[in-house]
């Protein structure tokens, strides 16, 4: 879900629902920071399965006229960055 124009509420939780969220919680369930560090790769890999699931809501977030613009910027920095890395 990367389309912003049908960024409603209704739309984002049709999109969580959709995915597969057990598999989410177990994403890095057992992995330490010596599993992450031996092949990058899956760390990454990870992050980027978990990121596509929360990017709508990050997105919607960004609507919510009561928080602030410097966390939005913040938000959209950080969108952005997870973007790159994910290559959305």
């Amino acid at each position: 879900m990367t389309d912003n124009r049908n960024l409603t509420f209704e739309a984002i939780d049709e999109h969580i629902r959709n995915a597969d969220l057990s598999a989410l919680e177990g994403a890095t369930r057992g992995m330490t920071v010596a599993t992450f560090t031996a092949d990058p790769s899956a760390a990454v890999a990870k992050i980027c399965e978990i990121y596509q699931v929360v990017r709508p809501i990050l997105e919607g977030l960004l609507d919510f006229p009561f928080i602030p613009a410097s966390w939005k910027k913040v938000i959209r920095a950080f969108i952005s960055a997870l973007d790159l890395l994910c290559g959305v």
